[in-house]
């Protein structure tokens, strides 16, 4: 639908309701079988201050599809990079993406 179209969920990553963007990326991801969906969730929940959550819908993004790269550069989730749990997931995308090369 609209409302779960990546182009919309971009914008919701920092405006509006928190509960009602992660319930649509979560049914986008659904829908699409994408985990970028998952990854602007975890992106909007680092960017409301939420880093606990955020890795937690990181790790569904890297276990459907490790992007490394995007988590290393993404602007959002900077708020994230120093915690241990992020840095040891950024390693397991990392490991898990060379070896579906």
């Amino acid at each position: 639908s609209a409302a779960t179209s990546l182009g919309a969920l971009e914008v919701r990553r920092y405006h509006g309701n928190a509960e009602q963007f992660l319930e649509l990326c979560a049914m986008a991801a659904k829908e699409s079988g994408s985990a970028e969906p998952l990854y602007l969730a975890a992106e909007g929940l680092s960017v409301r201050g939420k880093p606990e959550a955020a890795v937690e819908w990181l790790r569904a993004a890297v276990e459907m599809a490790p992007d490394p790269a995007r988590m290393a550069l993404s602007k959002p989730l900077r708020p994230c990079n120093g915690r241990v749990d992020f840095q040891q997931l950024l390693g397991q995308a990392e490991r898990t993406a060379v070896s579906r090369r």
